[in-house]
């Protein structure tokens, strides 16, 4: 996966292997970004360089990269005081390519605010 994380993109594609695909404004295609799933990334590689288990040197830049793709893409301000998460599938089990695209888009799920509160604070500690 970090050899798609030379790709311009700090926040990771539902399909990030997708050959052939045109980028169109904010899409490949039919892909989209999608929060969770790189704040799942994010928190596994920032908790790895945390406990000396990965190279700082060589995945500092991809853990910087998704978390200020986070702050820029995936957060919705629902007033003054609350923020949550956009971009987040509804949900996934073993498909297609046309299966992921189709998926509910969502905002707000506990399991995508629960992995970026995890990042957030695995970030915090590097």
């Amino acid at each position: 996966m970090i050899k798609y994380g030379k790709i311009n993109f700090s926040v990771l594609f539902a399909l990030i292997a997708m050959p052939g695909c045109r980028i169109r404004e904010n899409r490949i295609d039919f892909n989209w970004r999608e929060s969770s799933y790189t704040a799942m990334f994010g928190y596994a590689l920032a908790r790895g360089i945390n406990i000396v288990l990965i190279n700082a040197a060589i995945y500092r830049p991809v853990v910087d990269r998704a978390y200020n793709g986070i702050l820029r893409y995936s957060l919705v301000n629902l007033d003054r005081d609350y923020t949550t998460l956009k971009n987040v599938c509804a949900g996934t089990c073993i498909g297609d390519r046309n299966y992921y695209f189709k998926r509910e888009v969502r905002e707000g799920t506990p399991f995508g605010l629960g992995a970026c509160i995890m990042f957030g604070l695995a970030y915090r500690d590097l």
